[in-house]
């Protein structure tokens, strides 16, 4: 709390008026994650959210500090085509509820481009079962680290007539330069969702709802049930059980 006297000043005197006192409200994530040599609270996985066995690694030259490095994919040549090897890992960052209003944000180091709907982030439930999500994720390129393009995707439960798109990409379409850390923010209120990018309102749209407040609930980062995983470095993840203004997103 703050206190602000207001006074009046009239020739060579001064009058107080009164006093108010204003409350500043300041948003605080409810779980933070610096990858400092790390997971905290995090679990690694591979796509069909399996658990995965191998080597977590970090990287030095993180955002702040130290960064989580995960391991892009490898791809082979069958029938000539590009077909994926080693699809690499991810993490998991939360499994249960948070409120229907929500922030995560984070920040990203692209090593080779997107293959494909590569993942960044993933909120919510997605799998063979089951689909109300949303994804940031790069846009589809025939070739594996062709593009740096990435945009908000999602796919809503069924029933969901509120949500404006089904499975398409939507209007936040943006770059992620390889080797440059770049901001993510994903703020969601209801069905309305804003993107940011480096703290910049970078496109919105109706989404499916609710997506971080089902059972089975899902935070993940460079992987998802089906797509080949993101490679590149990721640090200072935040989750907010709050929708953020622009604001506060900066």
């Amino acid at each position: 709390n703050a206190t602000l006297t207001i006074k009046w000043r009239y020739g060579a005197k001064t009058y107080t008026i009164g006093t108010v006192t204003v409350t500043v409200t300041e948003f605080q994530p409810v779980k933070t994650f610096g990858f400092e040599d790390a997971l905290d609270d995090a679990a690694a996985i591979k796509t069909k959210l399996a658990d995965y066995d191998g080597q977590v690694a970090y990287a030095e030259n993180g955002h702040h500090g130290k960064a989580l490095q995960l391991k892009e994919p490898t791809f082979k040549t069958e029938n000539n085509k590009t077909v994926v090897d080693n699809a690499g890992y991810g993490v998991k960052l939360k499994e249960g509820k948070l409120s229907a209003d929500y922030t995560v944000s984070l920040w990203v180091n692209p090593e080779k481009g997107f293959y494909q709907q590569t993942p960044i982030l993933s909120l919510g439930v997605g799998n063979d079962e089951a689909q109300n999500w949303i994804s940031v994720s790069g846009t589809w390129t025939e070739h594996p680290g062709s593009g740096t393009a990435a945009r908000v995707w999602s796919v809503p439960k069924k029933g969901d007539a509120a949500v404006e798109f089904n499975g398409k990409y939507t209007n936040t379409a943006f770059d992620a330069p390889n080797g440059k850390w770049t901001m993510l923010t994903v703020s969601q209120c209801g069905n309305d969702l804003k993107f940011y990018v480096n703290g910049k309102e970078n496109g919105g749209t109706k989404a499916a709802q609710e997506v971080l407040n089902q059972e089975g609930a899902l935070i993940c980062i460079g992987i998802n049930n089906w797509d080949p995983s993101f490679g590149g470095m990721v640090d200072d993840v935040s989750v907010y059980d709050s929708a953020l203004d622009a604001a506060q997103v900066q």
